[in-house]
């Protein structure tokens, strides 16, 4: 009697302990539909085969899934095939549609299985062969992208020093989880001017599809320009991503003993030869200042400040971006090569120094608008330059929608799960014990807590029913030897 009871009781905690895990499995898959960013996303595909021979995906939709992205983040997808005809195995091939390439082909599998997608727009293929001859094929799209923009990334700038009568050439790089199809833009503050701050920032390309070199450089210095300067240095993605930080450029006097051997920065900024060059021997290197601010076009030309053509061609380019008579406006600035090559023949590297623009009567840092006012520009809408600086995920607070200081969405590392300090090693190896990885939130140490209780009521019940039956068999026998007297 007493073993039956036992092993009924150990059944009874199996159940319940297995019931319990259960528990803790269905969390975890709602922890990851929380909106919080997460290092891997999880898309269900289903996969059925109707009876007129053909393969049907049903889930994803074409063009319907996002999954959330991290910074070098893995994104892991479910795969589940089902039929109800012959089918004698399985194959799929996925294709990276923003790249062209192709990342898996005619893999093997069985259903319910995972696989790897990538990052921006999937093509799933998966086959099921039916027989030697027959193959049945379907095929699906889907996004691997996070809804919200993920701002750029700049890599550690170290500060420098340059002598007096060398120009500097210091290189950097930015990257991008987003792979942006617009190129990323790198901008220096205070922006160049030849006699107080000039150093400029060019683009040295892209490569690994989301790094973009770019280098600071400068025309020879002078003595006038001897002492430091610090530098302001913005990354733009061009959808509202944004990254700073800054760096001090030390110029030091041919006098200073660190200039007694040639400097390190030395050199002309990527360009070949020096300057005063004639025809194509020399290459031009640009360097600009702001952007002016914005003016009416129409005011404009009423007061002689553009010609007919110069008019023109300002509404010709508001036409292009889309403005309006009343906000159609233009803006220059002014370049200088520093290399003063001088070239006369017609294919010059100089960058645009026209544009068109929002017009705003009075620019604030309160209109809505990115644009120039009260001596520079703003980076973003009514942030950096005249105006506060932008919030980034470098600048210490959370803001901007993370979901901790830098980290979570619109920042591309996540946040990290901080371990409570009053977790005991002992519960801390009971959990994982119950398979909860580390780390140890304080949500399963919740549902830790309801299993260890389980577990506990379990025990007691145990004890009761030997307890119990104990003193059943107790009393029968004293029940037994009252009768033998009598």
């Amino acid at each position: 009697m007493r073993e039956r009871t036992f092993l009924w009781a150990i059944f009874i905690l199996t159940v319940v302990f297995f019931s319990l895990l259960n528990i803790h499995n269905d969390f975890a898959i709602i922890s990851q539909n929380t909106g919080n960013v997460v290092d891997s996303g999880f898309v269900d595909l289903t996969v059925n085969l109707e009876t007129n021979d053909t393969i049907n995906i049903t889930s994803p939709a074409d063009n319907g899934v996002e999954i959330s992205a991290t910074y070098n983040a893995t994104y892991e997808v479910f795969l589940n095939a089902t039929n109800d005809t012959a089918v004698t195995s399985w194959y799929y091939s996925l294709n990276d549609d923003l790249h062209g390439t192709l990342v898996y082909q005619n893999i093997s599998f069985t259903p319910n299985t995972t696989f790897q997608a990538v990052r921006w727009q999937n093509t799933l293929t998966v086959i099921g062969v039916k027989n030697s001859t027959t193959n049945l094929t379907d095929a699906v799209t889907f996004n691997g992208s996070v809804v919200a923009n993920t701002n750029p990334i700049l890599s550690t700038l170290v500060d420098q020093e340059v002598c007096e009568g060398s120009k500097i050439n210091y290189s950097y790089y930015a990257e991008d989880v987003d792979e942006h199809e617009n190129t990323l833009t790198s901008i220096v503050n205070p922006s160049y001017d030849l006699s107080s701050s000039p150093f400029d920032i060019a683009s040295m390309g892209v490569t690994d599809y989301n790094r973009t070199n770019f280098y600071i450089f400068s025309p020879t210095l002078t003595s006038s320009h001897v002492g430091n300067h610090t530098l302001n240095i913005s990354v733009l993605d061009g959808d509202g991503g944004i990254d700073q930080q800054n760096v001090t450029v030390e110029v030091l006097g041919i006098s200073s003993s660190s200039c007694s051997t040639p400097s390190s920065s030395d050199g002309d900024a990527g360009g070949g030869g020096g300057g005063g060059g004639a025809g194509g021997s020399c290459t031009e290197i640009w360097a600009c200042g702001s952007w002016d601010e914005c003016v009416n076009v129409e005011d404009a030309l009423s007061f002689g400040i553009l010609d007919e053509e110069g008019y023109n061609f300002a509404k010709e380019l508001c036409v292009f971006e889309d403005y309006g008579e009343e906000i159609c406006g233009y803006q220059t600035k002014i370049c200088d090569d520093v290399n003063e090559c001088n070239n006369d023949y017609v294919a010059k590297l100089q960058p645009d120094s026209f544009q068109a623009c929002y017009f705003v009567e009075d620019p604030s840092c309160s209109d809505g608008v990115t644009n120039c006012h009260d001596g520079s520009c703003e980076l973003l809408i009514d942030c950096g330059g005249p105006c506060n600086a932008c919030a980034t995920c470098s600048d210490g607070i959370q803001n901007q929608g993370e979901a901790g200081i830098d980290c979570g969405s619109p920042c591309a590392f996540s946040c990290d799960i901080e371990e409570p300090s009053d977790t005991s090693p002992f519960i801390s190896k009971f959990l994982l014990v119950l398979g909860f990885k580390s780390p140890i939130t304080f949500e399963k140490l919740i549902f830790g807590g309801i299993i260890l209780s389980g577990l506990m009521i379990l025990l007691l019940i145990i004890y009761w029913l030997l307890v119990y039956s104990r003193v059943k068999i107790l009393l029968g026998k004293i029940h037994y030897k009252k009768n033998r007297r009598r």
